[in-house]
């Protein structure tokens, strides 16, 4: 018996072995290269399908711009020095 674990990795071992011989880069035909992949495309699961577990919709990414805000002040330090000004003082 097969676990879906491993037909898993026997589709992604398949499909890139495809990709290695018909590659167009490596000499293959473009027209069958891609006729091939839309065959071997992994299907996704439609909603009639309850079996599946429930997709994300929304993904939230964070990103500090702390370092940008640190470069620009010291850029502006550096600046203020070469133009032979005094260094600004929080008042």
């Amino acid at each position: 018996m097969t676990t879906p674990a491993s037909d898993d990795a026997a589709a992604r071992a398949a499909r890139r072995a495809y990709i290695r011989a018909h590659h167009p880069d490596a000499g293959g035909d473009p027209r069958t290269f891609a006729a091939g992949l839309a065959a071997l495309a992994p299907t996704r699961p439609t909603a009639a399908d309850a079996s599946a577990p429930p997709r994300p919709t929304l993904v939230s990414v964070y990103r500090s711009r702390r370092i940008g805000r640190v470069l620009v002040r010291s850029w502006r330090q550096l600046r203020r020095r070469l133009d032979g000004l005094p260094p600004r003082t929080l008042s």
